[in-house]
């Protein structure tokens, strides 16, 4: 059980994944696999390319582009790390839905909408046929909100730079980790 551990061990076929409190597996797992066992529904994940314009790190993701802020950031230029594609890891709590098309948002269709009481699991795919889980809480939604949240809707969805995950591509291994 995660909430009563101080620090928690993630195996995977007999092997460490990691050790850690449960709160650095959450925000910095190790590796795809840690960052896909910890919460629920598991990590988003889709393919993304890093890139660095000014000092400063983006993600393009689909057609949108996102700045990495906050300690992710920071990280980021600490390590130098180069320019590279990346599967980019996002928790389907920390994804928003956007009202309109920005430079920041991904278009996607809803394909379920699952009522959870005070939230809503949105199952959507992106145009590129990328399949993401978004929790959405139904407190801050209006009825006719509710209501548009239809099965076959386009709607657009975005992330803060500060939530993002970066993992290598082959090894899975967190690029800020490595």
């Amino acid at each position: 059980a995660m909430t009563l551990g101080d620090r928690i061990v993630i195996m995977k076929d007999g092997f460490i994944k990691q050790v850690g409190t449960p709160q650095e597996v959450f925000e910095m797992p190790d590796n795809l696999f840690v960052a896909e066992f910890i919460g629920a529904p598991k990590m988003n994940t889709i393919t993304a390319s890093l890139f660095k314009e000014n000092e400063e790190y983006f993600v393009k993701v689909c057609d949108s582009v996102i700045k990495v802020d906050g300690e992710k950031g920071q990280k980021l230029k600490e390590k130098n790390i180069r320019p590279q594609d990346v599967l980019l890891g996002i928790r389907p709590e920390h994804m928003i839905l956007i009202e309109n098309k920005e430079v920041s948002s991904i278009e996607c269709h809803i394909k379920v909408n699952e009522m959870m009481g005070s939230e809503f699991h949105l199952h959507v795919v992106t145009n590129d046929g990328t399949n993401l889980i978004l929790r959405v809480p139904t407190i801050g939604l209006s009825e006719k909100e509710k209501y548009q949240i239809d099965i076959e809707k386009k709607i657009y969805v975005s992330f803060e730079g500060k939530v993002m995950h970066f993992f290598d591509i082959n090894s899975h291994l967190n690029i800020l980790k490595i």
